[in-house]
């Protein structure tokens, strides 16, 4: 009796606790007003309370923060609007900047010279706010901050950024199915977001008031891709991707864009980002799990078989390497070599399909992959918002239908020229609606004349500085990661390159400590060396 008795007391107990816990969460969602505005998710953290802009000495313009510029470009607007003038925010990773160069030749400087050749007696003012590496989470707090400074307009172009940091969602990455599953619904709990909220505010406050009595405020993070760091091309590999949550997180944080937008009454612009299909070569290539040692050297064998038949049996060529997909699906450098087989042959549609399975099948995916173009569009579609399709419009005049490096510089920043089409393509897109000019017949001519001379204008150090960050760029991305190379060991997962066997790059030596609240493992060079970047010092 006494043992039911306390049984029936623990029962009563957890349902008083689990009323009160529903009572409190129907206030809370009454009341709340905040939770749609709300800019963190339940899988990170890095709402930044640095703004990107800052007042300049004499108050006449907001200026990007000195302390942002090591992954913003300098750009700056008047700090009071004029009743003439129009204001565009363009947000983005480095394709926004103008990346190799800088944003002199982006195409959101191209698009405010294009809008004043078209309407001169009006004030255009496009501000370029697109961050080195930045992904669709970190954008968030900046389209936050620009909607106090008048904007008309905004255009967000993201989506190769959203694999580069490890602590992007490193609290579901760590974690279990279960785990997971009590994130998600904490994170669309009312009571929970209030009580969190309450935390942040409070914690903001005792950052203030650290800062007045003169200790040292301590700034969230910035930017720290794993590739910048010793052994991080080792941490990319297949299981700890998380396409799924990287994909679902995304179109979260599209879908914040949005409301974030509407609320404020400001139009949005969404664009999806081009990729080097035809020319660039999985960064990092990695045998499927249930592909076995005999299926490896087999796979391996075809390969060397396949390259040696390209050139005179190009038809033995393609069978060969179709055996290898066969084989093995999730083979990345396998698909690129038969798309580029079938290019040689002719087959243009069998050969896009191919490069864009080999960029899917990337285990460093520094492109956006299908997935995430797939969950921008629907978003653009869902919430009846205008989109521009890079990837549909540069295969229409690209060699072959594939983007190559006829249109890009390197895996994924457009040329000179290409910048120059994307403003025009906002322009004739939106022209009479979302931009408030006409366009006439002779406006094509007159604004590639002010382009050419814009081109002219510019120094040599400027182009010199741009080729020498593609061949930084270059070596970042081949230098960890080169095409297959044969490897002697039939049981590693990687391939290294086929048959362009090249020296690799030495690894970046690290050179600045790890900031971050999480802790990842990478592979120190050499068998049985793991470290912890918590331990790290600079070097």
């Amino acid at each position: 009796m006494q043992r039911r008795r306390r049984n029936l007391f623990r029962l009563t107990a957890f349902l008083m606790g689990l009323l009160c816990c529903l009572a409190a969460e129907l206030l809370c969602r009454t009341f709340d007003s905040s939770s749609t505005s709300k800019l963190t998710d339940g899988y990170s953290d890095f709402v930044s309370v640095r703004p990107l802009f800052v007042e300049s000495a004499d108050r006449a313009e907001l200026r990007i923060a000195a302390n942002r510029r090591a992954f913003f470009a300098d750009d700056a607007f008047p700090a009071t609007k004029s009743r003439d003038e129009f204001r565009i925010f363009v947000f983005g990773g480095s394709t926004v900047q103008g990346r190799p160069f800088s944003i002199q030749t982006s195409f959101p400087t191209f698009l405010k010279r294009a809008l004043t050749v078209t309407a001169p007696e009006r004030k255009w003012t496009v501000v370029n706010c697109g961050g080195i590496s930045y992904a669709s989470y970190r954008l968030l707090p900046l389209l936050a901050e620009c909607r106090n400074y008048s904007p008309d307009l905004y255009i967000v172009c993201c989506g190769h950024n959203e694999f580069l940091e490890c602590v992007t969602y490193a609290d579901v990455r760590s974690s279990g199915d279960v785990t997971s599953t009590a994130f998600d619904l904490l994170h669309h709990s009312a009571a929970a977001r209030l009580a969190r909220n309450a935390f942040l505010n409070f914690r903001q406050r005792n950052r203030s008031d650290h800062a007045q009595h003169g200790r040292e405020l301590q700034l969230p993070e910035e930017v720290d891709a794993m590739l910048d760091h010793h052994g991080g091309l080792q941490a990319y590999c297949r299981e700890a991707l998380h396409i799924d949550t990287v994909v679902r997180e995304f179109g979260s944080n599209l879908n914040q864009m949005v409301t974030l937008c509407r609320e404020g009454s400001i139009p949005l612009i969404l664009m999806v980002p081009p990729s080097n299909l035809r020319d660039t070569a999985p960064f990092k290539s990695e045998f499927g799990s249930q592909t076995t040692s005999d299926q490896r050297q087999q796979i391996q064998a075809l390969l060397l078989e396949a390259d040696a038949a390209r050139k005179s049996e190009p038809d033995r060529a393609v069978r060969l390497l179709n055996e290898c997909v066969r084989l093995d699906a999730d083979f990345a450098y396998s698909w690129y070599q038969l798309g580029q087989v079938l290019l040689q042959n002719h087959d243009d549609h069998g050969a896009e399909a191919a490069f864009v399975r080999a960029r899917d099948c990337d285990v460093c995916p520094l492109r956006m992959v299908s997935a995430l173009e797939e969950k921008m569009r629907s978003v653009a579609a869902s919430t009846s918002g205008p989109l521009i399709d890079l990837p549909e419009e540069f295969s229409t005049i690209s060699r072959h239908g594939i983007p190559g490096d006829d249109l890009l510089v390197d895996h994924i920043h457009p040329s000179f020229r290409m910048h120059q089409q994307i403003s025009l393509w906002l322009l004739q897109r939106f022209a009479g609606s979302l931009l408030p000019v006409t366009l006439s017949s002779r406006s094509p001519e007159l604004i590639q004349a002010d382009f050419d001379r814009h081109m002219q204008s510019l120094d040599s150090m400027y182009f010199l500085r741009g080729r020498r960050t593609i061949q930084v760029l270059k070596a970042w991305t081949q230098g960890r990661a080169e095409e297959p190379l044969l490897v002697s060991d039939p049981e590693s997962k990687e391939m290294p390159a086929v048959p362009d066997i090249r020296k690799p790059a030495e690894a970046k030596p690290w050179t600045r400590c790890w900031r971050s609240r999480k802790t990842w493992v990478f592979p120190e060079p050499g068998p049985g060396k793991w470290l912890n970047f918590r331990s790290l010092v600079r070097r």
